[in-house]
């Protein structure tokens, strides 16, 4: 009954890794698992559905402070969902000298939600991850210090083809994989990388 229950999905507390250890089935969950894992007490806030998945994205979160050396108490973005051009299914948004009141969060399109409503809620949240990682290298351009009043970004079409960036943002189907063992879903989130990263090389040129 347990083993049914945990689908191989990540928890986040100690409590829950304790439980697991118990069982001795900590082992698979760790297979990615960042050593800060135990540190963290708070899941990543998601709107529904995806929040059911917010400890996979939380999971994948420990391992990008790890991986970047950021902060440990690094803060969250606000993520919302909102309206965008009919181009852009999500994106990362931040005050910059044309406009200094924008606040910094993520916002995802109401298309996409709908999108993540009608079952494709883990493609979207690796959408989300996609932009988690913009997050990273934003901060990790400005010492990580998330109160900055202006914020400057890396050209778009060079970061969505930046080695780093497609290693990064590819990881997050390992912890997908983890959880439910779906590849298409991994291949899914491959393919996205690629594109993004073919679809502003077609802007470059």
């Amino acid at each position: 009954m347990i083993m049914l229950q945990l689908k191989l999905k990540f928890k986040m507390t100690e409590k829950w890794l304790r439980s697991f250890l118990k069982l001795g089935l900590v082992a698979v969950l760790l297979v990615h698992a960042p050593k800060s894992a135990l540190a963290t007490t708070s899941l990543i806030p998601l709107p529904s559905p995806l929040s059911k998945d917010a400890d996979i994205l939380t999971f994948y979160w420990d391992w990008l402070v790890e991986e970047l050396n950021a902060p440990p108490n690094f803060p969250y973005p606000e993520i919302k969902v909102g309206d965008l051009p009919a181009n852009k299914v999500m994106g990362l948004m931040f005050p910059t000298f044309q406009d200094p009141q924008m606040p910094l969060h993520i916002i995802i399109s109401k298309r996409e939600m709908k999108r993540a409503e009608d079952g494709s809620d883990l493609e979207v949240l690796g959408n989300v991850a996609h932009e988690i990682v913009h997050y990273f290298i934003l901060l990790s351009d400005h010492n990580w210090d998330h109160t900055q009043p202006e914020f400057l970004r890396r050209n778009n079409a060079k970061e969505h083809c930046d080695p780093e960036f497609m290693r990064l943002v590819r990881h997050f189907g390992n912890f997908i994989w983890n959880a439910y063992h779906s590849d298409n879903i991994v291949r899914a989130i491959k393919k996205s990388v690629n594109r993004s990263c073919w679809e502003e090389g077609q802007i470059l040129n």
